[in-house]
């Protein structure tokens, strides 16, 4: 292809994408589900086994411990 078709040509080369995303993607958790959050976990776990996972009284436990667990860097 000579130079003047590339220029009358109705396509062009696309330019490189570029992440403008400032963002950090998330840090891979340091333990596993099951040994996190255990403070958290142990208070949830006997307010479900006491009154059922769908008590008023263990709401508030149970987002506790899946805050606990999102900082840990758990995606829950």
């Amino acid at each position: 292809m000579s130079t003047s078709e590339r220029t009358n040509s109705p396509f062009t080369e696309a330019a490189p994408v570029v992440s403008t995303s400032t963002s950090q993607p998330a840090a891979a958790p340091a333990c596993k589900p099951c040994c996190a959050c255990p403070d958290t976990r142990a208070v949830r776990d006997e307010c479900v086994i006491t009154y059922g996972e769908e008590s008023a009284k263990c709401q508030e436990l149970i987002a506790a411990h899946q805050d606990c667990m999102r900082k840990m860097g758990f995606n829950i």
